[in-house]
């Protein structure tokens, strides 16, 4: 997406998972791989960039997808009579992704599916990485079977990320949209901005939209210290009017 990092970028909160971005490390028998941490961690990308699938001519193609639309795929499958057809996608797939488990809860029959799946990618020994914003144990609506299915595996928190982090995934962000940051400035948002990802992002938005210097201009810190401040004096109002302004310009 638009203003997005393609991998995930982590340090020393996440030490643990430094272990699973080595291929050779990958735990072939402790499948199903979740992940479970709050919005804007990076447990998507870390899930897309754990496995990387043969992407040869011909090579069958990994299944990524969220549990919303596993779901609706499975009513699909089910409103069409084309179960045989909905399983035979998973049985073929080197991976096998599946995003926001925590929105599984409103999909009981999906989740009986999801279990019988499960069971025949563990005879196959197929990956298995599973996204969600709770850990397994604490995700509400979750069917027992597929609970002792998941937690049969390894889970991993994935920790929003520390400073050293921050400092990497700002720096790169600059990058994406073309903007040069002068001494200092990184640092300074690195202790002023929040720590997910899409927050940081959101930042980026806000900030360009409104800085009224010419493009290619590097933003220097007293710069940033002064839109902080300028930010904090403001009141609801205006602050809605700016992001309602900044996100209309980003989507034109």
């Amino acid at each position: 997406a638009s203003g997005t990092l393609p991998e995930f970028v982590g340090d020393e909160a996440n030490e643990t998972l430094r272990y699973f971005t080595k291929q050779e490390n990958m735990p072939r028998s402790d499948w199903p791989l979740v992940l479970s941490g709050p919005t804007g961690s990076g447990k998507t990308e870390l899930a897309y960039s754990i496995v990387q699938p043969d992407e040869s001519p011909g090579s069958a193609k990994p299944v990524y997808q969220s549990a919303v639309e596993f779901s609706r795929f499975f009513k699909s499958a089910v409103d069409t009579d084309s179960t045989r057809d909905f399983r035979l996608r998973y049985m073929k797939a080197p991976v096998v992704v599946l995003d926001d488990l925590h929105h599984f809860s409103r999909f009981p029959a999906a989740q009986q599916e999801m279990v019988y799946i499960l069971d025949q990618l563990a005879l196959k020994g197929t990956p298995v990485i599973v996204t969600s914003a709770q850990p397994v144990q604490l995700v509400d609506g979750l069917m027992p079977q597929l609970a002792s299915r998941l937690l049969n595996g390894l889970c991993v928190d994935v920790k929003p990320p520390g400073s050293a982090a921050r400092s990497v995934i700002i720096s790169r962000l600059a990058g994406i949209y073309e903007t040069k940051l002068g001494p200092g400035a990184v640092g300074l948002l690195v202790k002023r901005l929040p720590v997910t990802m899409p927050k940081i992002r959101q930042f980026f938005i806000q900030f360009l939209a409104q800085r009224e210097r010419p493009d290619g201009t590097p933003v220097m810190q007293d710069e940033l210290s002064a839109y902080f401040d300028h930010l904090n004096s403001h009141d609801q109002e205006k602050l809605a009017d700016l992001i309602i302004q900044s996100v209309a310009r980003e989507f034109r």
